[in-house]
């Protein structure tokens, strides 16, 4: 079953936030980070964001690597991680 987050996304807006998955800022593993923007809806202040998208195995392995990394994710308070605001699951082709 998918993860429980705050927020979940289409992947439209995130590739929206981003500007198109414009601004890499970090790579590691199977996935790359890209610098984003959201924009408060009912006041317009923005606020920076990372968006973490997944670039590896398109197979029940590589969803499963996915969804540990989202659980744990959740659960993480470190002053050098950012908190996870939520996610967006779109299998490739679709």
């Amino acid at each position: 079953s998918m993860p429980r987050a705050t927020l979940t996304w289409k992947v439209e807006e995130l590739r929206e936030a981003t500007n198109g998955f414009a601004q890499r800022i970090g790579e590691g593993g199977c996935a790359r980070v890209y610098h984003g923007t959201l924009t408060e809806s009912q006041t317009g202040q923005t606020k920076a964001i990372a968006v973490k998208r997944w670039t590896g195995a398109a197979s029940q392995h590589g969803l499963e690597e996915l969804m540990n990394e989202v659980f744990t994710l959740q659960n993480v308070d470190h002053p050098n991680v950012l908190p996870l605001l939520g996610y967006a699951y779109q299998p490739r082709g679709d």
